[in-house]
């Protein structure tokens, strides 16, 4: 065993860096089997044991991993929490609770001991069925290809890695060398309950193929590691994709450039789509088939809006040229377009009022830089004939049913909500777009048109700059 766990860590190189090596020890023979064995090989390791409290016995447990870590002579440390009350609070199953629990106190342990690793001892039993459980769910390469040797999760920590250097050892390999070592450990009763699935695949579903194929585990572990292999060439090229799509991402939503993300190969879009759901939802199950197909169906689709459900709550929105990832519209952020809060009143020139996201509305006399439309991140300008213009000015969101005749359309008038479609202006942002009225008329939409009788001519003799920007 201790050859492999050596083999596996000088091989990939798992414990590069400095800082003690943070092992995560439950109790169970695997996790005393891989404390023991990094001690014997030298590496300078912490002994972490969490109690999740789920069973009554879980105190004795605790008790045997701090009396093993002291006849070592390595240091302790320990943390408990209540995975029933999260798993309540969150809709996680106890399975997913414990693990993001038991999670947080590890990292946040090493973390605090600058240690150049968190270390679990999930065997190569364990990534079999690891890789059968996502096959049977249904998953793509990334779930076939099992648990990686080495990965980050940055939900916990961004730099300190999650290392498995037992991923090549069998259990058999670790009870034989239980039995050389002589440590204690705890039998999890749970182990034998086939309410887990994970238990059902290893005492039923294992044996059965094992008559099939004699080496099916191993045919399986092999496979997962070729799998991991190409997994690391798709991962490269959505690198690349998460780069050239990602226009911006906030705590409770990300951004995609849409035409961008429909530009790459379906493989890619899954993996982006991926990404992004764990960036949100750390704790979310795999993206299956369905949902990823409903994505793209989104994604590929002629109309330019729309939206569909993914994982965890969240959803892919689409807004004319940009994806959202979220919870839903109200979770994304509208500060970078100009919203009205409350009307405001505008009663000579010069004037400027302020909207919400810092956005500044200005009235100058003459024609500033010219005519015509900024594009949006410069601000949105237009110059109108102030002898058309009537005071009180008023700045405000739209009316139900309301009309507007654009400036050159020969008298012709059309619902104000179909012309915002036409312009391409969100629907979430529709109902508080700032309209400037003159006479109850509407003269100028930001991004949109000048209203009929309000462009100022070549003639004009009182021309008014309007702009809005952001400041």
């Amino acid at each position: 065993m201790l050859k492999r766990i050596e083999h596996s860590i000088s091989t990939q190189d798992l414990l590069r860096g400095e800082g003690p090596v943070l092992v995560g020890v439950s109790g169970g023979i695997d996790s005393m089997a891989a404390l023991h064995g990094l001690r014997t090989l030298g590496y300078p390791v912490v002994c972490a044991h969490y109690d999740h409290r789920l069973r009554p016995g879980s105190r004795d447990d605790r008790d045997l991993v701090e009396e093993t870590a002291a006849r070592l002579g390595v240091p302790f440390v320990e943390g408990a929490g209540d995975v029933r009350r999260l798993a309540a609070e969150t809709g996680l199953g106890l399975e997913g609770a414990a693990r993001r629990l038991r999670y947080r106190f590890l990292f946040s342990e090493a973390a605090d001991l600058k240690a150049r690793a968190v270390v679990t001892g999930h065997t190569a039993g364990d990534q079999v069925e690891t890789v059968l459980m996502h096959l049977l769910r249904g998953a793509g390469l990334r779930g076939l290809r099992g648990m990686a040797p080495r990965t980050v999760l940055p939900e916990f920590d961004p730099k300190i890695p999650l290392v498995r250097p037992m991923l090549g050892v069998w259990r058999e390999d670790v009870v034989r060398y239980r039995e050389t070592a002589g440590f204690a450990f705890v039998e999890d009763e749970t182990n034998q309950d086939p309410a887990f699935l994970r238990n059902r695949l290893r005492w039923e579903v294992l044996p059965y193929l094992s008559g099939i194929n004699p080496n099916i585990r191993e045919t399986l572990l092999r496979t997962a590691q070729a799998l991991a292999a190409d997994e690391a060439v798709l991962e490269s090229a959505a690198d690349e994709a998460w780069a050239a799509a990602l226009q911006a991402r906030g705590e409770r939503w990300i951004e995609f450039d849409q035409a961008a993300f429909a530009g790459q190969q379906a493989g890619v879009q899954a993996r982006l789509l991926r990404r992004g759901i764990s960036a949100l939802r750390p704790e979310s199950e795999e993206l299956d088939f369905d949902l990823v197909g409903r994505a793209f169906e989104l994604v590929r689709s002629e109309r330019t809006t729309g939206r569909c459900d993914l994982l965890g709550g969240l959803q892919l929105m689409r807004e004319y040229d940009r994806l959202w990832l979220a919870a839903g519209p109200d979770d994304l952020p509208d500060e970078r377009w100009p919203q009205v809060e409350a009307a405001a009143d505008i009663h000579r020139f010069p004037a400027e009022i302020g909207l919400a996201g810092d956005w500044i509305l200005t009235f100058d006399k003459g024609r500033g830089s010219g005519t015509g439309e900024d594009g949006r991140r410069e601000g949105y300008l237009a110059v109108l004939d102030g002898g058309a213009l009537r005071f009180p000015l008023v700045l405000r969101g739209r009316n139900r049913g309301e009309r507007f005749e654009p400036d050159g359309l020969a008298g012709k008038s059309s619902r104000l909500s179909d012309a915002m479609i036409d312009w391409k202006i969100p629907q979430r942002l529709r109902a508080r777009w700032p309209l400037l009225v003159s006479g109850g008329r509407v003269a100028w939409i930001p991004g949109g048109r000048i209203g009929a009788g309000f462009a100022a001519g070549a003639g004009s003799i009182d021309p008014i700059c309007v702009k809005l920007f952001r400041r």
